[in-house]
């Protein structure tokens, strides 16, 4: 089983502290990447991020992406 990436809970908290929501619309995850929507669907295409069904993205996704 992979291990977790060093600083994934603490940024987890972090962004569920500051969103208090569990998934995210793909507008808020560029904005706070400081990213177009462009790069966003790229590395949403090459599965560096994840989204759910809905279209929006986790915010475990996003902590992971985060931590490398």
């Amino acid at each position: 089983m992979p291990r977790e990436k060093q600083g994934y809970r603490e940024t987890l908290e972090l962004l569920d502290t500051k969103f208090q929501k569990g998934t995210l619309m793909k507008k808020e995850v560029a904005e706070y990447l400081g990213i177009s929507g462009e790069s966003l669907r790229k590395l949403l295409k090459h599965g560096e991020l994840h989204e759910d069904c809905c279209g929006r993205i986790p915010i475990g996704s996003l902590a992971k992406y985060l931590c490398g």
